[in-house]
């Protein structure tokens, strides 16, 4: 059974999340709520494309957030900062000068 954003396999709703035959079954509830990530074209033709294989199962065991400079060891240059955009917030870079490289990271 397939629909436009999930497929029923084995009693789950799997949700295609990019256009490569990505996809996440059950939500965790304590998912930050952040939306998933949206694919370019209908689930079947994904399928039609790449094929379909057993899902490998996966448990989340921690969730980075870019946006909290406390958590996971934050460090940048300076010049990273978090936007409020309709889809969601981000972290970004400053756009680089020349050959110099703008950075963050978070350390798991």
């Amino acid at each position: 059974m397939c629909g436009a954003n999930a497929i029923l396999w084995q009693g789950t709703r799997w949700f295609g999340i990019d256009d490569e035959g990505v996809f996440v079954g059950q939500i965790p509830k304590h998912f930050p709520g952040a939306p998933l990530p949206q694919p370019n074209r209908p689930l079947a033709e994904t399928i039609r494309l790449r094929g379909w294989t057993s899902p490998i199962r996966c448990r989340l065991v921690d969730w980075v957030d870019a946006t909290n400079p406390k958590g996971h060891g934050f460090q940048d240059d300076g010049e990273s900062r978090v936007l409020d955009l309709p889809c969601g917030r981000f972290r970004v870079t400053a756009a680089p000068k020349g050959f110099e490289l703008k950075w963050f990271s978070l350390y798991l």
